[in-house]
């Protein structure tokens, strides 16, 4: 995010569509992928109710960045048949991992 200037990333957790597309690495597809998984389980426990959209909205805070770690905000949104919205938010510290970070200090995917 710090990098590339790309600050904010979307996930849409019913078809897994990661923008913008320097986001949809395989290693973020997983996550998506055990996001996904999990809200449909929690739902099992109300099955008259139909997801119609499920959203995840990432924003890194680049001013907080210090090198090893990056404040970030994160707010999943979910829609449902019944008119209902539910909304989660966490406002975390992540810590940068340096499995990423290229020989020149340059944060980069595991993809390339």
């Amino acid at each position: 995010a710090v990098s590339s200037g790309f600050l904010q990333a979307r996930i849409d957790l019913l078809s897994l569509c990661i923008y913008p597309q320097l986001y949809a690495v395989e290693r973020n597809r997983i996550l998506a992928g055990y996001c996904q998984s999990s809200l449909f389980r929690a739902m099992e426990r109300w099955p008259e109710l139909e997801i119609k959209q499920a959203e995840l909205v990432f924003d890194a805070d680049a001013e907080t960045f210090d090198g090893r770690w990056i404040q970030c905000n994160v707010v999943v949104t979910i829609s449902e048949n019944v008119g209902g919205n539910w909304i989660g938010h966490d406002c975390s510290p992540v810590l940068i991992d340096w499995r990423e970070r290229g020989g020149d200090g340059i944060l980069r995917s595991f993809n390339g």
